[in-house]
């Protein structure tokens, strides 16, 4: 199993702890490029497996939180142009919120 396949299960499974640290990780192997080109090689494919397909981003939107989300955003724009960069916080944005109603008098 590659490193994009964790990552993707742990979207799929929506384990925002996993998430979050496979994306820390991610942003630290893309500091890592100017030692080793195959850092760059590496990220590039993972993002492309993570964020390939419509379904792909939102699932990752809806599990990501804004500190991690933030740390992909900024390592995914060296790979795509504005357009697609605002596209993918778009998608964020507009990602389904918790539902509240199910929350009792307390606020729990």
């Amino acid at each position: 199993m590659h490193f994009g396949q964790i990552l993707s299960g742990a979207v799929k499974s929506e384990d925002a702890a996993a998430v979050g640290q496979a994306v820390r990780y991610l942003a630290w192997c893309w500091g890592q490029r100017a030692a080793d080109e195959q850092f760059v090689y590496f990220v590039e494919y993972v993002l492309r497996h993570l964020l390939e397909r419509s379904a792909d981003k939102a699932a990752f939107c809806a599990v990501a939180d804004s500190g991690t989300f933030a740390t992909l955003l900024g390592v995914y724009a060296n790979f795509h142009d504005k357009r697609e960069v605002d596209e993918l916080e778009r998608e964020f944005r507009l990602r389904p919120k918790p539902n509240k109603s199910c929350m009792d008098s307390s606020g729990k």
